[in-house]
């Protein structure tokens, strides 16, 4: 195999690795710190989300690493993966002609940040992307490498895609209060009449 051919290779594999990392924190975390509730996960549910985000890493990393230029690869992964995610934003929800028409109003806000963001992500995917095939190459000639100095980098991408996906963990406030609702929609749930209702979901004249 091509030093080329390896490195897309490598690339894609790494980069649906990255996206599944992120995708199963970011789509469990809450679970994890709130068991039993239902969570509802947009855009494309939770195994939907999973799979757009390993689909994602796998595409961005293959654009990152099949021009041989590394500029050329960052530059086009970062606007391949902010037209994604924007135009992905964009179609979720109501398909409404008057919020369409904000949707599109509002990509462009959209589209610039993400574009700045994905840039040192994707710089270092590259680099550690570039490391692997010299890796590769002296392998190829016979030299010894190290397979601990070979996974430190790739292992460190992956932590910071898992770190990434814990930015979904709803805050202090949120933690404090789901719960309460979730146990409130199921006392909810069993109760007779609007009576037996908890105090909380009763209207204002019923005792």
């Amino acid at each position: 195999m091509s030093s080329s051919a390896y490195r897309r290779v490598f690339a894609l594999i790494f980069g649906a690795l990255t996206g599944l990392f992120y995708g199963l924190v970011s789509q469990f975390i809450n679970s994890v710190i709130m068991p039993g509730i239902p969570f509802y996960q947009p855009p494309f549910g939770r195994p939907g989300n999973i799979l757009f985000a390993i689909s994602l890493g796998l595409v961005l990393g293959l654009i990152d690493a099949w021009p041989e230029s590394d500029f050329i690869g960052v530059l086009l992964s970062s606007l391949s993966g902010a037209a994604v995610i924007s135009i992905a934003t964009l179609v979720t929800g109501q398909p409404d002609a008057t919020l369409l028409a904000s949707r599109l109003t509002r990509l462009f806000f959209i589209f610039m940040p993400i574009a700045a963001i994905l840039p040192p992500v994707l710089i270092l995917f590259r680099w550690i992307i570039s490391r692997e095939v010299n890796a590769f190459r002296e392998t190829q000639a016979g030299y010894q490498v190290s397979p601990l100095a070979r996974a430190g980098l790739p292992l460190l991408l992956l932590l910071i895609a898992s770190a990434a996906g814990l930015t979904s963990l709803y805050n202090d406030l949120g933690r404090a209060v789901i719960p309460r609702m979730d146990a409130l929609l199921e006392s909810a749930q069993v109760s007779q009449d609007e009576a037996a209702l908890p105090t909380a979901l009763r209207s204002p004249d019923v005792a």
